[in-house]
């Protein structure tokens, strides 16, 4: 467990002590406190175009962090509720929609509020072994905040937060997204799909010898690297998205915020228009609607994709086999867009948050064609282990995946096999994009054993089978 996992463990915990059980509550408070701590320490980024020029402190010198650490407990406590977030709130350098910016005072006691300043305060000191924020580890935000985030997959039952950062970062990878094509999440929930997709851009940005790799074998860049890419490449990142909760649009924004990323994003404007997402086209789209419910939405999404752009898609399995209203959509897809491949993911993927089967679905906006071919793959190992746990192994088989995916390999091992099926065949196969109907299942390559070990383990069973029949026998003769 991270030193900031820890920190924030024991945040909670003091929430709870104090009856404050409500996951929300505890980030919003979190966040408006490393929102404070972040004017005085993103003053050390130049250019960064998230402050005014100079300071924001100026004639207010009392409500920078350095200074509230002087304070006790009381006055900490005072000047957060009376002076401090009035001050927040009308902050001109935050272009965003007032309505749903949420700085609000807190429901805890002097001495828990106190506790939990101290506490945010050591997670820099204990993170960054003593040192101060500056230029080059500035990046701690970044894995601070996406984990504050993290705490909402556990109490709310969202399928988009629930997504897994691994499957995240997978989706990204299979569209080699490029820090100049314009992105668009269309259920944006608090920015998690979109901040992988930032990501990933920056990887593509930045000299491979500057790359290492995450625990699931992705190319990232190094911890506490924030010089490898610039305020200019940041401030020009489209990464846009809808969402339809403002709690989630504040949590988003924040997420921006946090990463230093582009806010001036339509999602985060001060009177948005319903035309927003309609004029626009982008390049990549991502999506995620695991549920039955969601299958109309399905061309919403394409509409949205500039000509040839691609889109990558978690959808119910449903939606790749079954007749009626879903056969009709799935007829239209096949037809009207260029399936690139079909991805079965593991069947705990969501858990514990959902249970239903999913799969990435990845078309390109142009029509088919009959010489194309679908790259179908079930992934039944994607390196964590198949059940509610969802413990990480010390298989990496993803990056294997995208590049297979990239050269259409047909492989088989022990995480994944995947197979190129013509089109014709799909068309004749009613359109089913069910990928158990063209890939041989995990089942049958477990079974695919020596004959001979075969054969030595039915004659132990034959022996044992022998030895209970006689027993058994020589028990009904007494």
């Amino acid at each position: 467990m991270s030193k900031i996992k820890k920190s924030l463990d024991k945040i909670f915990q003091l929430y709870r002590q104090v009856g404050i059980d409500n996951t929300l509550d505890v980030i919003n408070d979190v966040t408006s406190l490393l929102y404070l701590k972040s004017l005085e320490d993103f003053e050390v980024v130049t250019n960064s175009g998230f402050l005014l020029e100079g300071t924001v402190f100026e004639g207010r010198e009392k409500y920078r962090w350095s200074y509230l650490l002087t304070l006790d407990y009381n006055e900490l406590f005072d000047i957060y509720q009376k002076e401090i977030v009035p001050f927040i709130e009308v902050l001109p350098n935050l272009n965003v929609n007032r309505n749903f910016f949420n700085i609000e005072k807190t429901k805890l006691k002097p001495e828990a509020f106190f506790l939990v300043f101290s506490e945010i305060n050591k997670i820099f000191l204990l993170d960054l072994d003593g040192e101060k924020v500056n230029k080059s580890n500035i990046i701690i935000y970044d894995d601070i905040y996406e984990t504050l985030l993290s705490y909402l997959r556990e109490s709310i039952g969202s399928i988009e937060l629930a997504t897994p950062k691994h499957i995240r970062r997978l989706m990204c990878a299979l569209l080699q997204l490029k820090h100049w094509d314009k992105v668009y999440d269309t259920s944006m929930g608090v920015g998690s799909l979109l901040i992988a997709a930032y990501h990933t851009m920056v990887v593509a940005n930045v000299p491979a010898y500057r790359i290492v790799k995450d625990a699931d074998g992705f190319d990232c860049c190094p911890p506490y690297n924030d010089t490898l890419t610039t305020s200019i490449f940041r401030r020009n990142l489209i990464l846009e998205g809808s969402n339809d909760n403002e709690l989630f649009t504040w949590l988003c924004f924040m997420n921006f915020y946090f990463h230093r990323i582009n806010l001036n994003q339509s999602q985060f404007q001060v009177f948005p228009t319903s035309n927003d997402y309609k004029i626009n086209k982008y390049d990549r789209v991502l999506s995620v609607f695991p549920t039955k419910n969601s299958v109309s939405k399905l061309f919403d999404e394409t509409d949205k994709l500039e000509p040839e752009g691609v889109c990558a898609m978690i959808v119910p399995i449903s939606l790749l086999y079954k007749g009626g209203k879903m056969l009709i959509q799935r007829k239209r897809l096949v037809v009207d867009y260029c399936i690139k491949a079909v991805i079965a993911l593991p069947k705990q993927v969501f858990a514990p948050i959902a249970k239903v089967n999913t799969a990435i679905l990845l078309f390109e906006n142009k029509p088919s064609s009959n010489s194309d071919s679908i790259w179908f793959c079930d992934l039944y190992n994607d390196g964590y282990s198949n059940d509610k746990r969802r413990v990480k192994t010390q298989d990496m088989p993803l990056p294997t995946l995208v590049d297979a995916y990239l050269s259409h390999s047909e492989m088989r091992n022990d995480c994944f096999c995947s197979k190129n099926i013509p089109l014709i065949d799909v068309l004749n196969n009613e359109c089913s994009l069910l990928v158990a109907e063209y890939v041989d299942s995990v089942d049958d390559k477990e079974m695919d054993l020596d004959p001979k070990k075969i054969i030595k383990e039915l004659v132990v069973l034959q022996d044992k089978l022998g030895k209970g029949i006689g027993d058994l026998t020589k028990f009904l003769e007494l």
